[in-house]
């Protein structure tokens, strides 16, 4: 049995001769939704990628759920850690090809089921993703995110381009998927009110270390 469901251990990730990430340690027992703060630049979104494999680090060690993630089969990895950039990237022309890409079986009932739990208009299955609003496509990147129900969804800067109201809507769907599926989130973000009302643990890098606040 696992003591901690993720710990970093001494992770250092270097660029050419600049060192972003300076041997950084933390780990996650019982918190579920952990936020990331810190000024652009510090290496937030290189702590994200590193923690589900997507890119090397130069040194140090990531345990997930007692299991070095080098052992794991790497695609298995990110299904089961899932990373969602703050740009969401499209994988196919439409909405509808979006999840099918995603997760093959998926039939359009339980599409629209999870769209009304994530206030979408099932109308939009067949639009471009190019036509949505930036509003929309966050949602559609955190719901791709989650369809093959990862343990745990990395988010980079989620509300950076959503107002007010999407912003508190991001708060009630990351919260119920928490509660309700059981997902932990560590979230990247310069939004201290957003992490303030859903997070349960901080973290600030700064010159490449990080510290809990």
């Amino acid at each position: 049995m696992y003591n901690s469901f993720l710990e970093v251990k001494n992770l250092t990730q270097s660029f050419n001769t600049s060192t972003i990430l300076n041997k950084i340690n933390f780990q996650i027992t019982n918190e579920n939704i952990i936020a990331i703060l810190g000024e652009s630049g510090e290496g937030k979104s290189t702590l994200l990628k590193s923690i589900n494999g997507l890119i090397p680090f130069s040194d140090g060690q990531i345990i997930f759920k007692g299991i070095d993630i080098h052992n794991y089969n790497p695609l298995s990895l990110r299904k089961t850690i899932s990373y969602i950039p703050q740009i969401p990237v499209s994988i196919a022309d439409n909405v509808l090809e979006e999840f099918k890409l995603v997760k093959k079986d998926i039939t359009i009932e339980q599409i629209k089921e999870i769209f009304e739990s994530f206030k979408l208009d099932s109308d939009i299955l067949q639009q471009k993703m190019s036509k949505l609003s930036i509003g929309q496509q966050q949602r559609l990147a955190l719901l791709r995110g989650m369809l093959n129900y990862p343990e745990l969804i990395l988010f980079d800067e989620p509300t950076s381009a959503l107002d007010e109201s999407n912003i508190k809507l991001l708060e009630q769907i990351i919260t119920n998927l928490n509660i309700e599926r059981k997902i932990r989130f560590i979230i990247v973000t310069h939004n201290i009110l957003f992490a303030k009302n859903i997070c349960e643990k901080f973290f600030t890098i700064k010159n490449g270390t990080l510290n809990e606040t």
